[in-house]
């Protein structure tokens, strides 16, 4: 059986493109249709993860029609949950990050505040973490982008580590450095090893040892 194609990289306009109420596939865990952006985007979590292990078991045994058949509902699903997963206006704003303003910033750190693990979420990420180096941040989305590299380094490593790691050499305070320092005291090998690329990107900044 081929293997699948390598993922294209999502674009700007393509992040809150809205799938139709008509082919809606129903599942019991789905929030309210009125539900907000954040809500949805835990029901897509769940549904990408969902979808990776049908399409697991049906390269496994990819003569059983059921599997074949449970693998397509489960794209639906993941399709339809996806698609409704973003801030409204989220487009505008990494558009408006990209020509270098700072209008609609709050919906993007939004979207790093909330940190959902769904398809294509992490070159998003690293979209908006590029753009937002360029600005000169206020303290205060200065301290919700450190409470954003925190919550990131308890959660694990991603593809998307490294613009984390950038971001915090960005917007490092003394206070933040201190939190992150505690990390490496873990008995928990990947989370001190977390701690320490963040400290060493914030380091190389400041030009400090440590």
């Amino acid at each position: 059986m081929r293997a699948n194609p390598k993922p294209k990289k999502p674009s700007a306009e393509k992040h809150h493109k809205k799938a139709t109420t008509v082919d809606r596939p129903l599942a019991s865990w789905f929030p309210r249709e009125d539900a907000g952006w954040l809500a949805w985007g835990k029901a897509a979590e769940r549904a990408y993860e969902e979808y990776r292990i049908a399409e697991a078991c049906s390269r496994s045994n990819s003569r059983d029609e059921k599997l074949r058949d449970a693998m397509i509902r489960a794209a639906e699903i993941r399709h339809y949950t996806h698609d409704r997963s973003y801030p409204p206006g989220l487009d505008e704003g990494i558009a408006n990050l990209h020509s270098g303003s700072s209008d609609d910033i709050e919906r993007c750190i939004a979207y790093l505040e909330a940190d959902l693990y769904v398809f294509g979420s992490g070159y998003i990420k690293s979209d908006i973490i590029k753009r937002l180096k360029k600005l000169d941040l206020k303290l205060e989305f200065r301290r919700r982008l450190q409470n954003v590299v925190i919550n990131v380094i308890k959660k694990g490593f991603r593809r998307e580590f490294k613009d984390y790691c950038r971001l915090a050499r960005h917007v490092h305070s003394e206070g933040f450095l201190l939190e992150v320092e505690k990390f490496l005291k873990s008995n928990d090998p990947n989370l001190a090893l977390r701690g320490k690329w963040v400290l060493d990107a914030c380091r190389q900044k400041t030009g400090t040892k440590g």
